[in-house]
């Protein structure tokens, strides 16, 4: 149901048209972690981190792991960690994935290895953020 949820979000908000996601991240927080949050759920699924990380252009991905600890999603928001030590650990590599086509690399490999180790852990935003919290958080965010 969350997952279901955040992916619908994603689709209405982020998907047809990009929104402001700085402006939003200094004036309305709610929708901010709201909308990173309904991108984690979206890419990740559609695609993998890898999908994620070049669909968020490789910004706000530290406020996304955040996000995810704020609501609970504790072991997603480690996954996401993890992700983000592999980009610190090859910089390089990550500027050229998220800069370029989509195409194959060692970096969009290792992000699939990611992919593959939280999609077979059975891993679901759905086990870790209640519908009461997504409710809450959808309201404050002014979404319904």
């Amino acid at each position: 149901m969350v997952e279901e949820k955040l992916r619908e979000v994603y689709l209405t908000h982020v998907a047809n048209g990009s929104p402001d996601l700085e402006d939003l991240k200094e004036n309305s927080t709610e929708l901010y972690l709201v909308l990173l949050l309904s991108a984690f759920a979206y890419n990740v699924r559609q695609g993998g981190f890898a999908q994620l990380l070049y669909n968020l252009s490789g910004l706000y991905i530290e406020d996304l792991a955040l996000a995810l600890k704020l609501v609970g999603a504790e072991q997603s928001s480690a996954v996401m960690n993890g992700v983000i030590q592999s980009v610190l650990d090859d910089i390089e590599s990550y500027k050229e994935f998220t800069s370029g086509n989509f195409g194959e690399s060692d970096f969009k490999n290792l992000l699939h290895e990611h992919s593959l180790a939280y999609m077979s852990s059975g891993l679901s935003l759905d086990d870790e953020i209640s519908d009461v919290t997504l409710r809450d958080m959808l309201t404050a965010a002014g979404i319904e």
